[in-house]
């Protein structure tokens, strides 16, 4: 993903990975489906551990982590 097709809520200074006062969770679950996936799409994420990618999508909602394994799963 190039710096054009940032989502413009990565700049904000509510833009963090944690949950709200009303457990709504805060971050890059909030940004379109592909550019979730994306982040697999880049080199250096594929280099990393798996513990260290599971901990990544840990932040995201779980169900983005399942369609991920889900589709590793029909790619093999």
């Amino acid at each position: 993903m190039t710096t054009d097709q940032k989502d413009p809520r990565v700049n904000d200074a509510e833009y963090r990975l944690e949950k709200n006062h009303q457990g709504k969770w805060l971050g890059c679950e909030e940004l379109p489906f592909e550019c979730r996936l994306a982040l697999l799409g880049i080199p250096m994420v594929k280099k990393l551990p798996t513990a260290i990618i599971e901990i990544i999508f840990d932040f995201a909602r779980r169900d983005v982590y399942r369609e991920i394994l889900w589709c590793e799963r029909v790619r093999t």
